[in-house]
Parts: C-alpha cells; sequence; structure tokens
C-alpha cells in the first residue's frame, strides 16, 4: 500500500514537472504524428469475462486529426469517444465527445472535454483539461508498439486510471481508389 501511494506521488510530481517546463516552439499536429494508427487491448478478467478496448488516430490533414474510442465487454458495447486533435493559435488540443451504448451523448450538446497539449517529449505528451474535476492531466506514451495513456486523479491520494494498448497489425492494402469527379472550384464531388 505504501508502494502504492508512492508511486502515485512519483507520478504526479512528474506530471507536475512536465507541466513546469515550457516548450521553445509552438506545438503542431506533425509532433503527434507517432499517435497515429490503431491500437487495441484485450484482457480476461478472473471469472473469464473478455474486455476490449480499440482505440484509432487518423492521420493530419488541414488543421485537425480524428479519433475514435470505444470499449467492449463481454461482446457488449459499454461506451465511444469521437475524438477531435486541433492546431489553433493557442496551440493543439485534443476535444472528446463520450457516447454510451446506446449512442447517447454524455456531454450537453455544445459542450466537449477538452485537454490542451502542454508538454511533449520523446513520444510522450502531456495535456490538461483544467476544467475537468475528475482526471484534469492526460499523458500518452509510445515505446515500441505499445500505447500507454495515464489519467491523473486532481484528487490527492486518487488512483490513477492507466491504460495499455498494443499496435494493431495494419491490414493488407486495399486497391487505390479512383479519384471523384471534380465540382465546382476544381473540388471533388462529395459521394452522396
Amino acid at each position: 500500500m505504501i508502494a502504492s501511494h508512492a508511486a502515485h506521488a512519483l507520478h504526479a510530481l512528474a506530471c507536475a514537472a512536465m507541466l513546469a517546463t515550457a516548450n521553445a516552439r509552438p506545438f503542431t499536429l506533425a509532433d503527434l504524428d507517432w499517435i497515429e494508427g490503431t491500437w487495441r487491448a484485450v484482457q480476461t478478467d478472473a471469472t473469464g469475462v473478455r474486455s476490449e478496448a480499440e482505440e484509432h488516430w487518423g492521420a493530419a490533414i488541414g488543421e485537425s486529426r480524428l479519433g475514435w474510442f470505444r470499449s467492449v465487454r463481454a461482446g457488449e458495447a459499454r461506451f465511444y469517444e469521437f475524438e477531435v486533435m486541433r492546431r489553433d493559435s493557442a496551440g493543439v488540443s485534443v476535444h472528446v465527445k463520450h457516447f454510451g451504448r446506446d449512442v447517447t451523448g454524455w456531454e450537453a450538446p455544445d459542450s466537449a472535454s477538452v485537454f490542451r497539449l502542454v508538454r511533449l517529449g520523446e513520444r510522450e505528451a502531456l495535456f490538461e483539461d483544467a476544467r475537468d474535476t475528475r482526471y484534469p492531466h492526460m499523458r500518452w506514451l509510445v515505446r515500441g508498439d505499445s500505447l500507454h495513456v495515464t489519467l491523473t486523479s486532481a484528487k490527492p491520494g486518487a488512483r490513477a486510471l492507466e491504460f495499455g494498448f498494443a499496435r494493431a497489425q495494419p491490414p493488407a492494402a486495399a486497391p487505390e481508389a479512383p479519384k471523384a469527379p471534380a465540382g465546382p472550384a476544381g473540388r471533388p464531388e462529395h459521394p452522396e
């Protein structure tokens, strides 16, 4: 128990140190290209119930990158997340909307959790949402083909939430799709 509290205290201290250090240049979406791809986690608990989680981040296009997450337990979806990573004049942020298994939104329609990138390391990023009273700090760390996500609580003594994922093997390359016909102003037409 003491080791657990000491580990939590060290993690909180490391997060605080990362927050205290300012970066010399503005962050860009390209700084986070290492997050691209599909990440999966599978585990079976002591009772034999299988849980799966999957997170996907696409390539940055323009000023944004899209991502999604789903959690499944015993073959039934538990919840989903839709994530938008954006670059604006203040830097890079991740906007998260949560949905229950019936796809009902958890946040108000005009609201989202917004985590601002505050520190960047070698394949490591620390985000902060000062409005979040439960888990205001989110840390992503990629080592080899593993993604580690840690949500740190604002409450002293509270346990951090830790998630581990393995990079999924990419599917076989599909044949290149034909280009969409150009519409007005040379833009591709929407396929509908």
